[in-house]
């Protein structure tokens, strides 16, 4: 008897693992509860196709639906080629779907160069109730979960010029070998020209001086600072490649541009057929027009 006991103990465990085996699905919520599962589609957007390490941006969040409490919305921008991703989370409240806010680029890497052109993507990633005494945290009766569309932009690690009220600053950045880092035969070394009003300028080094800066150094940047006590008028920089590890080549740059009021701006386009140049050959990639009114500098930048 427990010989047969035993098969027919085995039989029933087989026949139950080969009935799992052969493709049942369990549904539903957890037992004991009456949990609905909800998936939502919301909308990401913004003006900037452009953008740089730790940079502020604008976003337009959508939900396709309003909630009777504050809704806190997680906002993702990853860089896929190294998982490397900043997170925020933006608070939408009751009865609204739709918030204007700034999202956050992911820093750069400390001690590492990024390749010069990164794919950077944007996306909404999950959603649920802010919680208080008041509000328990989550939904009653439903879990939601949050997906959206998916921004692209062209993201770099430009070092952009500290924050000054009083300042504008503009980084122009190029992919190496750099200068600083590697044999000075094998690199890229762009050099830049400055004027005013149609007339060649000097870019001194002293942080005092009106307009001042570097424009032929050996390093990765060239920097421009334009100080609110510069002259106004139409300011021009021009570019032209000292050294080449290739010529003729089509060479990306970057300008990363800090306005006074903390915002940034990213202008991005390629130097095509570069060959090896000199101050008089360069070539204008971006217009300056600083305006004074009330004693308040404004900057217009246009590409060129």
């Amino acid at each position: 008897m427990k010989i047969i006991h035993k098969i027919f103990v085995l039989s029933a465990m087989a026949l139950f693992i080969s009935s799992c085996e052969e493709g049942d699905v369990f549904t539903g919520s957890p037992i004991g509860t009456n949990v609905q599962f909800e998936t939502l589609e919301g909308t990401i957007s913004t003006s900037y196709t452009a953008i740089t390490a730790s940079q502020k941006f604008p976003v337009t969040i959508t939900l396709p639906q309003a909630f009777a409490v504050d809704v806190n919305v997680e906002v993702i921008a990853m860089l896929p080629n190294s998982n490397k991703r900043a997170r925020k989370y933006f608070v939408i409240k009751a009865g609204e779907t739709v918030l204007n806010d700034f999202m956050n680029a992911p820093s750069a890497d400390t001690g590492t160069i990024l390749p010069f052109n990164n794919n950077l993507k944007v996306y909404l990633s999950a959603v649920n109730s802010v919680s208080s005494p008041e509000v328990p945290f989550g939904f009653n009766g439903v879990q939601y979960s949050l997906t959206s569309n998916v921004i692209d932009m062209n993201y770099g690690d430009t070092a952009v010029t500290a924050v000054n009220a009083n300042r504008f600053g503009v980084r122009f950045d190029w992919p190496g070998p750099y200068s600083s880092l590697t044999a000075p035969n094998s690199v890229n070394n762009l050099n830049i020209r400055v004027k005013r009003d149609g007339g060649v300028i000097s870019v001194p080094a002293g942080a005092t001086q009106p307009v001042n800066g570097t424009t032929t150094s050996n390093a990765r940047y060239e920097t421009v600072n334009i100080l609110a006590t510069a002259p106004d008028g139409e300011y021009t920089i021009e570019v032209f490649a000292n050294k080449l590890e290739t010529a003729p080549v089509n060479l990306p740059y970057r300008f990363a541009i800090r306005f006074p009021d903390e915002t940034v701006q990213v202008i991005e386009g390629v130097l095509n057929g570069l060959t090896l140049g000199t101050a008089a050959t360069a070539v204008p990639k971006l217009k300056i027009v600083k305006v004074t009114t009330a004693g308040v500098p404004t900057y217009t930048v246009t590409p060129l």
